[in-house]
This record gives structure tokens, sequence and C-alpha cells, in this order.
């Protein structure tokens, strides 16, 4: 369809979620700034805010950070 776009859906803020991605981020002995260049972002300021619980997280970066940290729970 001309015009159409498809959007990624995003995960609602959850500050619970950013604590676990953090726990398991910091578990693989990953950087933000590593995580981030691995997403495509342009600095570790978003992830931040994804860890904190105040921004969303792309439902595509979230299967991405998920094999990155090799969650399989």
């Amino acid at each position: 369809m001309k015009g159409s776009s498809l959007k990624v859906p995003v995960v609602p803020y959850s500050k619970g979620l950013g604590a676990y991605l953090k726990k398991k981020r910091e578990e693989s002995g990953l950087t933000q700034k590593v995580v981030s260049h691995y997403l495509g972002h342009k600095s570790p300021m978003l992830l931040s805010k994804q860890e904190r619980g105040v921004a969303g997280l792309k439902f595509t970066d979230l299967v991405k950070v998920g094999d990155l940290y090799k969650i399989d729970d």
C-alpha cells in the first residue's frame, strides 16, 4: 500500500523491566555504550532512560537485547 508504514510496537515504560534488563546487561559484562551501539542508538542516553523505566523500548530492541544477554527465562 502506498503511503502506509509499518510501525514497530513499543513496550510501555516499566521500571521493573528496565531494572531487570540493567541487571542482565551487567551480568553479561556489557556497558550501556556497547549495547547502545549494538542497537544502533547514537548515544547511551536512551538505554539509560529505558533501564530507569522512563522511556519505552521497541519490541525489536527487546528481542535483540534478550538475545545479546542470553535471556531465556
